[in-house]
């Protein structure tokens, strides 16, 4: 096995995060007292338990899965099939499912809680399972929780953001400025509508892209719900028809976005719109879904094109993911998800506190505090600082693409519009 260790101070760019997440050296100081819940007892013979709530009924939840086990095995610094360990221990990984509803991640939320030996979670897979849902009942319970997928304003917001909550994922502010810019002033859309449904993630990325628009001349002609109902997609078909935007906004999960897909494609009265549809939508799955019918649609996300340029992406991590997982092209959460892991493995290291005998102590609230000292952090996904709030990504290069030209495809997709924009410009801006 070879060595990965570097000092953290010498890190750059091209350094794995992976790398320091296995490397960094835990204190020796020895902790007067230790007392549960607050406070983790890992005695010499037990693990390491870390747990994810996902979706993996959900093509990106199951990609998630797949990523939190390759990282496990790279512990040993390999893609070998062979889990490496984290302080000299084996992790053991508990894995909760959720649906992308707030009663799911509750429940599963409130098992991890009641198990006072995890000390932290991956997911949720989507921000409607964590907000008011699995974040506050994990916050209360001090188990770290970092998410590469979930991306609300909400949970991020300095009135609803959970303390113990973190995400690698880029804050849904960034997307629909880049949507807003796209459907603005690239297509000059006078009349533009938006579908969405009723949920943490998709309404307010809709309100966003509805106020960034705005601002920049475009009309909103209809803000139309998903319905609770298939037999009500007519009813939305009809009120979209008698408008007759010039761009359909579609902030909305798989499966729905293709069933909404396919009603529009189908109303002649709507052939001449453009349809936008958001990185939750960006899978080989549609494209197959829809066939011919996905032909000229657009999805907005964040652009991962320069991650073939890193060599441990291409020679190691690309390989490796195409081994276990059935498909030729990671989603655009897939690095996200590697650096997710590995930070929560750099949480742990630095706040652990072996003790004599063999034991390890770990506070929760050191954990905490560790995600916060990462400052350019160098992720796979890009360099990562997180802030007070828990958004990890400050700033993101978002792109359009337009069907079949789609990253998943495997082909070298090139976007048809692109920005790279600051956090802190679109909180102020939208």
């Amino acid at each position: 096995m070879r060595s990965l260790c570097l000092p953290i101070a010498l890190a750059t760019a091209a350094v794995l995060a992976g790398t320091l997440a296995g490397c960094s050296s835990p204190s020796t100081e020895t902790e007067p007292e230790c007392l549960p819940p607050s406070c983790v007892v890992i005695e010499p013979a037990e693990p390491i338990h870390i747990g994810s709530l996902l979706n993996t009924d959900d093509p990106i939840g199951r990609d998630t899965a797949a990523i939190v086990a390759m990282t496990i095995d790279y512990l040993d610094g390999e893609f070998d099939g062979l889990n490496g360990q984290l302080l000299n221990r084996p992790v053991e990984l508990i894995s909760e499912q959720e649906t992308c509803s707030a009663d799911s991640g509750k429940e599963g939320a409130s098992r991890f809680a009641g198990n006072q030996l995890v000390l932290a979670v991956v997911g949720t897979t989507c921000s409607g399972s964590a907000f008011q849902a699995a974040a506050p009942i994990l916050s209360e319970a001090g188990i770290l929780m970092v998410s590469s997928t979930n991306t609300s304003p909400l949970l991020t917001d300095p009135d609803t953001r959970q303390r113990f909550y973190f995400r690698t994922a880029a804050n849904d502010l960034l997307q629909a400025a880049v949507a807003g810019d796209f459907v603005a002033k690239s297509l000059g859309a006078r009349s533009v509508a938006t579908w969405s449904a009723d949920n943490p993630y998709s309404k307010p990325l809709a309100d966003d892209f509805i106020l960034r628009v705005s601002g920049l001349g475009s009309n909103v002609v209809a803000r139309v719900l998903q319905p609770t109902n298939p037999t009500g997609v007519a009813a939305v078909v009809a009120e979209l028809a008698a408008v007759q935007p010039e761009v359909i906004f579609l902030p909305l999960y798989e499966p729905e976005c293709i069933a909404a897909v396919q009603a529009i494609r189908s109303e002649p009265k709507l052939d001449d719109a453009a349809l936008l549809v958001t990185e939750s939508c960006q899978t080989a799955g549609f494209l197959r879904a829809l066939g011919p019918r996905a032909e000229g649609v657009y999805s907005s996300g964040p652009d991962a094109s320069g991650l073939d340029a890193g060599a441990f992406y291409r020679l190691e991590f690309l390989p490796a993911y195409q081994r276990l997982v059935d498909e030729r092209v990671p989603v655009t959460s897939s690095a996200a998800t590697f650096d997710a892991v590995n930070m929560i493995f750099f949480a742990i290291r630095a706040a652990a506190r072996p003790q004599p005998g063999g034991a390890i102590h770990i506070d929760r609230e050191d954990l905490r505090q560790a995600m916060l000292t990462l400052t350019k952090y160098p992720g796979l996904s890009g360099t990562l600082s997180c802030s007070p709030l828990g958004d990890c990504v400050r700033n993101a290069r978002m792109s359009i693409y337009r069907a079949p030209d789609w990253p998943v495809t495997g082909e070298q997709s090139r976007p048809v519009f692109s920005e790279t924009i600051d956090l802190a410009d679109v909180s102020q801006g939208l």
